[in-house]
C-alpha cells in the first residue's frame, strides 16, 4: 500500500533517530559503535560472520544471518527483499557521513557489509 518511499523513510528514521548514537558517531567517522552493535547482535543470536579490517575499510561477511535463519526455521521462504532492511539502514547511516556502508546480498543468509571511509575531510 505505501511503497518503497515509505520503507526508505521508516528505515532512515530508525537508523538516524532510534540508533542516534551510532549515526552521530558515523558522522564523525567513528565506526566503533556500529561494529560493536553488529558484533553483539551476531554473537547473541548465534550468527556466523567474519570481520576484517584493511586500512580505511571494515568488512562484515555474514554467512549465517540470525534473522534469516529464524524465518527459514519457521517455514518461511527466503527472499532477497527480506534483506532490504539491512541495505536501507546502512544507506541511511551513510547519509551525510564520511563512512559509506554498502550491502551486497550473496544468497540466503549471506551478505557482505562494507564500511569504507570516503573522505576524511568531511
Amino acid at each position: 500500500t505505501y511503497g518503497m518511499a515509505t520503507l526508505r523513510e521508516v528505515f532512515q528514521r530508525t537508523a538516524q533517530k532510534v540508533y542516534l548514537d551510532i549515526y552521530q558517531h558515523l558522522q564523525k567517522g567513528d565506526t566503533g559503535p556500529l561494529c560493536e552493535h553488529m558484533e553483539y547482535y551476531f554473537e547473541r543470536e548465534a550468527g556466523e560472520y567474519k570481520k576484517t579490517e584493511n586500512g580505511e575499510t571494515i568488512t562484515f561477511e555474514v554467512t549465517k544471518c540470525p534473522a534469516v535463519a529464524h524465518l527459514v526455521d519457521r517455514g518461511y521462504e527466503w527472499s532477497e527483499n527480506f534483506c532490504l532492511q539491512t541495505k536501507l539502514m546502512n544507506e541511511a547511516w551513510s547519509e551525510g557521513s564520511q563512512i559509506n556502508i554498502t550491502t551486497e546480498i550473496k544468497g540466503q543468509g549471506h551478505c557482505v557489509q562494507t564500511m569504507r571511509r570516503e573522505n576524511a575531510s568531511k
